[in-house]
């Protein structure tokens, strides 16, 4: 038997800034994973986002990575976020 083949992506940590509207940036959020073929899983509430970004069929790549990051940039005023380097998705809930 072989072992299983690595699911590549990476994490991402957000926390929403006070006053910002944290119900519409995790839609928009969402939408753009969708529309970039990217998929979340993980948890959420009113203000704070811990996801897991793969891509849907395929492995995330760091091209997909780097545009997570100019992602938040732009909203930068409204969320503070980090993102991790791509890794084995696999290893994390070992």
């Amino acid at each position: 038997m072989s072992a299983a083949c690595p699911e590549y992506g990476f994490v991402v940590a957000a926390r929403v800034v006070p006053g910002a509207d944290g119900e519409r940036l995790h839609a928009e959020f969402i939408a753009m994973l969708e529309h970039e073929g990217l998929c979340a899983g993980g948890g959420t509430d009113d203000d704070a986002w811990h996801l897991a970004i793969t891509r849907v069929g395929s492995q995330a790549t760091d091209d997909d990575r780097h545009l997570l990051l100019a992602w938040f940039e732009e909203r930068a005023g409204r969320l503070s976020a980090t993102v991790s380097d791509l890794v084995d998705l696999e290893t994390l809930t070992s």
